[in-house]
């Protein structure tokens, strides 16, 4: 049987704590200006109701304006469908985009955004350029975000 020198133990011990918090202090100071939350999960199954309860009130962010963490998932993910929400602690930030389009010319135009009791519901649909429109011929990639209060719901695309 081994003799554990109990002074000795109780040291590394503490030592091996003060340096975890602290670099979990330094890890929570580096990342105070990026997002507290980014969310790729689609909720469509887990959703009990989305009956609204009232229409919520949005500004659409426009591309000066986005923050760089939500341009690099563009960025990322913008050559096909995708939806994402993101979070700073104040405000929700709802991202759609409808991948590649072979013109210019596309407008995404947000039909609902409301609370409901279980989530934050928003849809969305694309416009298609008019057949009068003069237009790009060069491949897009529309997307839109919205910044919206933070109810700290989840967010179901409908």
């Amino acid at each position: 049987m081994s003799k554990i020198n109990v002074p000795k133990f109780f040291v590394l011990t503490a030592v091996f704590l003060l340096l975890g918090a602290s670099s979990v202090y330094a890890a929570s100071d580096y990342y105070f200006d990026t997002p507290i939350e980014i969310n790729f999960n689609y909720i469509e199954e887990s959703v009990k109701d989305t009956n609204k309860i009232m229409d919520m009130e949005f500004t659409v962010v426009d591309d000066d304006n986005v923050q760089d963490v939500i341009k690099q998932n563009i960025d990322i993910l913008k050559f096909n469908p995708f939806r994402l929400s993101f979070r700073d602690g104040q405000y929700l930030y709802i991202v759609i985009g409808y991948g590649e389009q072979r013109t210019g010319g596309y407008g995404i135009q947000v039909n609902e955004l409301y609370e409901s009791q279980d989530c934050i519901v928003i849809s969305t649909e694309l416009l298609s350029p008019g057949e009068d429109d003069s237009v790009t011929m060069n491949i897009t990639y529309p997307y839109l975000v919205i910044r919206t209060s933070d109810l700290f719901l989840p967010v179901y695309y409908k």
